[in-house]
């Protein structure tokens, strides 16, 4: 005979209004946010804390006809890029009356991606913008998850088998970004290779195109991976400059990695760009935080993230039932010359 108990019933709108004395109409009020006199929406504020009522959101909007909720997948830390991408995306949902629902994520925790989808299913989501690094990651059964939300994602580094995609050519880029190096006389260029997401293979392989198209031979000592971080890219810099034969150059693969590449060019007193020239990629705030500032590629995340919202909210209106092709969308990066290379 089993000993757990069943579940106690939801609490529903109209036991608050019983618990406060007040219409149902006035508990909807309240939660709705319209004008009610001061009494009665402290009555049932005080009613909604003693019940630990929770609205169900998907009720509340259909009887609303509110308009669309886009949950947001985004990774659980702090970093430029990503405040970036919110940036962008809030603008899109003022612009388009919609509303953001964020959810963090931890990376490559196919459980928590599981889970973050069905809570933002239970919680109302129409559509879901799955943010940087995070789709790269995902398989199938992660995906499937989702039900029957739409989902677009931001800035995978490669395309995408399972959802649409706005995103950079990451290969052309650092295809760019490694020739701009050549041009200026570099033959020992190095590079600090992400040691995860897509962006691992599609950024290494521009450099790599880069050096055959000109008929450089690429020396395996001069790639490191490295995690995307100041911290790492420090340490790995700091291996290639002590090398018998350093780089001239180095390709950093995320901004954070190149500016780790300063402060150990800078620790062996080595003066930049003349003994060794540095570039970046994203174009973050820290790139025109550190000294000389980096020459880096720009990746436009806010406008991103905008056209990612216009896309997504529109789906979002749609039939649940209805499938969406598998586009990718290619936005315009640049190619920003600073200090670090001469420029």
């Amino acid at each position: 005979m089993s000993d757990k108990s069943p579940k106690p019933a939801a609490v529903t709108m109209k036991a608050v209004a019983t618990r406060a004395g007040v219409s149902t109409m006035s508990v909807s009020n309240v939660l709705n946010g319209r004008n009610v006199r001061p009494n009665v929406r402290e009555a049932v504020l005080k009613a909604v804390k003693e019940l630990n009522f929770t609205p169900n959101e998907t009720a509340r909007k259909l009887r609303r006809g509110k308009s669309p909720v886009i949950g947001i997948l985004h990774l659980a830390h702090v970093h430029p890029f990503f405040t970036a991408m919110m940036l962008g995306a809030l603008m899109a949902a003022v612009r388009n009356g919609a509303r953001l629902l964020p959810q963090p994520v931890v990376l490559n925790d196919a459980a928590g991606y599981r889970a973050a989808f069905r809570t933002l299913n239970q919680r109302g989501a129409d559509a879901v913008l799955v943010g940087p690094i995070i789709a790269d990651h995902m398989t199938p059964e992660d995906v499937a998850a989702a039900g029957t939300m739409p989902l677009l994602a931001i800035a995978p580094g490669v395309d995408l088998s399972l959802m649409g995609s706005v995103r950079i050519d990451e290969r052309g880029a650092a295809r760019e970004i490694t020739e701009l190096l050549i041009e200026k006389g570099h033959r020992d260029i190095g590079f600090l290779r992400a040691d995860t997401g897509g962006v691992r293979e599609s950024r290494y392989a521009g450099y790599r195109d880069a050096l055959e198209a000109h008929g450089i031979a690429l020396r395996p000592e001069l790639v490191l991976d490295s995690r995307m971080t100041f911290e790492a890219g420090l340490a790995s810099a700091g291996r290639m400059l002590d090398f018998a034969r350093p780089p001239t150059a180095i390709v950093g693969s995320n901004d954070d990695m190149a500016a780790g590449a300063l402060v150990a060019a800078h620790s062996r007193r080595l003066a930049i760009p003349d003994d060794i020239a540095i570039a970046g990629f994203d174009d973050s705030d820290l790139s025109v935080k550190v000294w000389p500032a980096l020459t880096t590629v720009r990746v436009p995340i806010q406008e991103m993230a905008e056209r990612a919202m216009d896309i997504l909210i529109p789906r979002s209106r749609g039939d649940r039932t209805q499938s969406y092709a598998v586009e990718t969308f290619i936005a315009p990066h640049q190619i920003i010359r600073r200090a670090s290379t001469g420029d």
